[in-house]
């Protein structure tokens, strides 16, 4: 298959490769042909070729242009159900949706198109998936078919008519199945026998029709046959009849089986010729058959009796040499079956007027048995016999005359050059089909004409000087123009030899130069842009020695041309490069070509950089290296700028990174314990003034721990650095709880908020949970921020996705909130970017939370757009591609493997080296009813497991002695006893980071809280691992 590449530069460049390697190979045909074919073979093809992405047609040729009516400009607005009948659009797209998801269609099907005009039209079309623009597209072929459904309908339409045709036909016909009974006879049959149809059909054929005398013979051959499989019928077969009267009839036999599907005959359909009268005619014919049967025999040509139903009657051995068959034969055939040009009712026609013993000489084409035929010369006449008019032909084989003509002629019309006779007085007196063709005219047009009709430089006064020089010299050569009869100008190189027949006569053959002409000024202009290249272009053998160089390659090592080419590429290549030169001679000649950098010497000693791309290619009968080559000196130096300036800012970035890990674990740590202290106060007895003070504390710290998170996710998505997990989720239970999450909130505005998931969308899927309902807590909770009254929908459907394994899924946040103005728009996803800025500022923020949603939903492979209405309110769609996953039953709480805990309470270590965080976790758990031991780093850890009975283990990361990641290892490892291998783990750490989580897991930690954790966290935890009766 051969895909057209609508690049001109990539056609450019192959084009320069190509004629470059054919410089001085005169090659010139070879070049134009290449050119050619790559213009014109989409642009001439006879079928459709159409590329179609997301069912819009991307690329359409001519064809597909001319058939539909559209213009190519129309079609590539189409979509490709646009030009298919609705009732077939479903088919068409299920084969594009199912080619696409590499699903197993048919390679090829049909369809009903429609035109432009709306006429209907079939097609078939083939196709297969490639990559359009670095997304899946298909290349569809497609071939009209509208004549062959056309010829199908006529067929059926045929078979319906068949039982009527052979009842109605004036020949006997009857039907017969394997046993002898009679299907079907037709009228003629019973008309010609005597017989009705009620009696005979269902009857023995052989018993009511064949002689008794002939039966048995007749009826072996019909079982023979009838039994073989995969016949395919009887030949012509001969045998008598009788009537219901008993008279014996002479029927000739065409015999038609029908098979069934295991290839054996279901019946036979028998169309017979009564040769009765026919027969009887011949005889009395024979019996004055030796009055002239010696001069027929004798005679050299063909001669054959035919009967006025043009069928023969007698033929001589010459006859039947001549046709390859047997005089018995032929005696059942007529001159239908022996002279192709032969039509009953034209003959009919030109005998009915001319009276018998007017000869006629005409010629005629007659065919052998074997299928070959051969030319005749015929001389007829016709005469009359015992009331019936007979005709007698002679037919002689012309084809040794013929055969020089032919030869001749045949030579003048397959050459390539042009051809033509002239006269002396300029007449064109014969062409050949080339110089027609090149001249646009028929060939009896030309015949017609004068050589100063055609010769743009000639007139009358000079062809005859040039005829004179012709005749002088006996032959001529010279160029000139000649003019098509479009008006077109043809260069022509004109060969005339004289000719002394009838006053004198010029052949001329023509060769047509006009392509050649071209040709050459193409090469002189090709070879002035290679010159002209602002790259090197060189040719040099396998020893080094420069064969062609152009002249940018002189000016870049500074050499003149002479100097250049006596210089070896061996002494061009520095040290480095030399030593790989053999290597990259091997690669070229296994490959045929290779790029690579090099190193060069000026002449002056300096040294530049080279990009090469070379070609294996021969220069004449020499195997060579064709080398284009770009000077990359300064972007090597500008590479080497670039790559200090990354790594001086990956350094940078890391840095950063640890800053912001450090200043997170600084800032977390004491916020536990401030957090951890609020919530202490909040379960004792405080009054109401009091407890609003408590929930304005917590949620001034809730706020910083969320800018906290902010700043570090965006950080680490400007690095780069943000991993988005792939695991089982349930969309319907994450939904339900970022709407639990505001529920409160909303409710105290008096906001409705609710949320729909369309039935299609799938609830169990593979993606990033945490980082979905991330987005979603961050949407949500501006919706909620900026938005006093009315509603907040969360609405999510499924999308379309054309790769197998996947699916996408379209989350919408819709609020009637204050609105987004135009002009803010832009600047939204923007970070540390807000509506209202100053120091007056109705809401709240640093302007992170879109910015963040942005990136993370382009990693988990969507997009997010957002549509909006000042004082109306906003909608902010994005979209999210997920796997899919059969919906599993979720794991068993996890117990400690020893516990003997019983009821609600659970027996919890903790390990925390933070007095403050130590003390507000202990009292935390106590006042939820569990027991709560502590230690202050990981090797006390070890020994209090080692000594006590435990349910849990919460552990602080980052501690003295031995932190709580290697305390986990230990842990695992049996270091603090076997029965606590299995200890549930969970990190309980300032470490929150995007990755943190990941390492701990990957260490063994069951589960992990970043700091600061609160009571209603650490009791989804607990519920998490231990069930409902965690909580006390």
């Amino acid at each position: 298959m051969v895909v057209w590449d609508c690049n001109p530069r990539a056609r450019v460049r192959f084009t320069k490769e190509v004629l470059v390697a054919d410089v001085g190979r005169g090659k010139c045909f070879e070049v134009s042909d290449k050119l050619s074919q790559l213009e014109c073979i989409v642009e001439n093809a006879r079928q459709g070729i159409a590329v179609i992405q997301d069912r819009m047609i991307r690329f359409a040729n001519p064809w597909l242009s001319r058939k539909s009516g559209y213009s190519p400009g129309e079609l590539l607005q189409l979509d490709i159900l646009d030009l298919v009948h609705p009732d077939d659009r479903s088919l068409v797209l299920r084969q594009h949706q199912g080619r696409l998801a590499d699903r197993l269609v048919p390679e090829r099907y049909e369809f009903r198109g429609l035109t432009k005009e709306g006429l209907g039209i079939w097609l078939e079309v083939s196709g297969t998936v490639i990559d359009w623009d670095g997304r899946p597209a298909t290349l569809n072929f497609f071939t009209e078919i509208t004549e062959r459904k056309q010829a199908e309908e006529a067929l059926l339409a045929s078979e319906r008519k068949w039982h009527h045709v052979i009842e109605d036909a004036p020949q006997i016909g009857v039907t017969i199945d394997p046993q002898g009974r009679i299907l079907f006879a037709n009228r003629h049959l019973l008309e010609l026998t005597g017989w009705t149809a009620g009696e005979v059909l269902g009857r023995d054929w052989f018993e009511i029709f064949v002689p008794e005398d002939i039966r048995d013979r007749i009826q072996n051959v019909f079982r023979q046959v009838m039994a073989r499989k995969h016949t395919h019928g009887f030949s012509r077969y001969e045998n008598d009849i009788v009537t219901r009267a008993g008279e014996r009839l002479i029927i000739s036999w065409a015999n038609v089986l029908t098979l069934d599907a295991g290839g054996f005959p279901q019946d036979v359909t028998c169309l017979g010729i009564d040769l009765t009268e026919r027969t009887r005619a011949t005889d009395r014919l024979q019996s004055s058959e030796e009055r002239y049967r010696r001069l027929v025999e004798t005679s050299k040509d063909a001669i054959f009796v035919v009967d006025e139903n043009w069928q023969f009657v007698d033929v001589n051995a010459e006859a039947c040499w001549a046709t390859g068959r047997s005089r018995k034969e032929l005696l059942t055939l007529g001159i239908e079956d022996v002279d192709v040009n032969f039509q009953k009712d034209a003959a009919a026609e030109f005998w009915r007027d001319r009276e018998d013993s007017e000869a006629v000489l005409f010629e005629s084409v007659h065919r052998r048995a074997d299928g070959t035929t051969y030319p005749v010369e015929v001389n007829a006449v016709s005469f009359a016999l015992d009331g019936r008019r007979f005709f007698f032909g002679q037919a002689r084989d012309i084809s040794s005359r013929l055969e020089a003509e032919v030869q001749s002629r045949r030579i003048l019309d397959t050459a390539f050059d042009g051809f033509w006779l002239v006269g002396m007085d300029g007449r064109i007196l014969r062409v050949n089909r080339a110089a027609s063709d090149m001249l646009g005219y028929e060939m009896e047009e030309l015949c017609r004409l004068q050589v100063w009709d055609v010769d743009h430089a000639d007139n009358r006064d000079g062809f005859e000087g040039r005829m004179r020089a012709v005749e002088e010299s006996g032959g001529l050569c010279f160029e000139t123009r000649h003019r098509r009869k479009d008006g077109g100008l043809v260069d022509v190189q004109v060969s005339a030899r004289w000719m002394d027949h009838d006053g004198g006569k010029a052949v001329c053959f023509l060769h047509d130069i006009t392509e050649a002409k071209r040709l050459a000024e193409r090469m002189r202009l090709l070879a002035e842009m290679v010159d002209l290249a602002p790259c090197s272009i060189t040719v040099h053998d396998y020893d080094g020695r420069f064969l062609y160089a152009n002249e940018r390659t002189f000016d870049m090592h500074g050499y003149g041309r002479d100097e250049f080419m006596a210089v070896n590429l061996h002494e061009l290549d520095v040290p480095e490069s030399e030593e790989k030169l053999a290597e990259r001679f091997r690669k070229i000649e296994e490959t045929g070509e290779d790029t690579f950098e090099v190193g060069h010497f000026r002449k002056d000693g300096s040294v530049f950089r080279l990009e090469v791309t070379a070609k294996k290619v021969l220069w004449g009968d020499t195997p060579a290296v064709l080398s284009v080559a770009a000077d990359i000196t300064d972007r090597k130096r500008a590479e080497e700028a670039i790559q200090q300036a990354r790594e001086k800012a990956e350094k940078a970035n890391r840095s950063k990174s640890v800053f912001l890990a450090n200043m997170s674990h600084d800032l977390r740590t004491p916020l536990n314990g401030i957090l951890g202290m609020l919530q202490l106060l909040q379960t004792t007895r405080v009054d109401r003034e009091q407890e609003e003070y408590l929930q304005a504390a917590a949620q001034a710290s809730g706020k910083l721990t969320q800018l906290l998170s902010d700043i570090l996710d965006i950080s680490k998505a400007e690095a780069g650095r943000i991993e988005i997990q792939s695991e089982p989720l349930d969309l319907e239970e994450l939904i339900d709880q970022v709407c639990g999450l505001f529920r409160i909130g909303a409710e105290e505005k008096g906001i409705d908020l609710r949320r729909y998931l369309h039935p299609g969308v799938p609830r169990q899927v593979m993606g990033d949970g945490a980082r979905l309902q991330q987005v979603l807590n961050n949407l949500v909770g501006n919706a909620l921020k900026f938005t006093g009254q009315g509603s907040i929908a969360i609405e999510v459907y499924p999308l379309p996705t054309v790769t197998s394994g996947t699916c996408r899924v379209l989350f919408s946040v819709i609020d009637t909130g204050i609105g987004i103005p135009d002009d803010k728009i832009d600047f939204l996803f923007k970070p540390f970017t807000q509506l209202g800025e100053g120091y007056q500022r109705q809401f709240q923020g640093v302007g992170l939370g879109l910015s963040i949603c942005k990136r993370l939903v382009e990693l988990m492979d969507g997009h997010i757009s957002l549509e909006s209405q000042a004082g109306e309110g906003t909608t902010i769609h994005f979209c999210v591609t997920f796997g899919q996953v059969e919906p599993t039953i979720g794991p068993s709480p996890v117990r400690g493997t020893d516990s003997t805990a019983t009821g609600p309470h659970l027996r919890i270590l903790l390990a925390e080296d933070e007095p403050v965080n130590r003390l507000a976790a202990s009292m935390l758990l106590e006042k939820s009813g569990h027991t709560v031991a502590t230690v202050e780093d990981g090797r006390q850890a070890l020994e209090a497991l080692k000594e006590g009975t435990f349910d849990l283990v919460l552990m602080d990361i980052q501690m003295p002695v031995m932190d709580g990641v290697e305390a986990t290892r230990a842990i695992r490892a049996g270091l603090a006893g076997a029965r606590n291998v299995e200890m549930p783990v969970v990190a309980m750490t300032a470490y929150a980071m995007s990755g943190d989580r990941e390492s701990f897991m990957a260490a063994g930690i069951t589960e992990y809280l970043a700091k600061p954790v609160t009571r209603e966290a650490m009791d989804r935890m607990l519920d998490k691992l231990f069930g409902q009766g965690a909580e006390g």
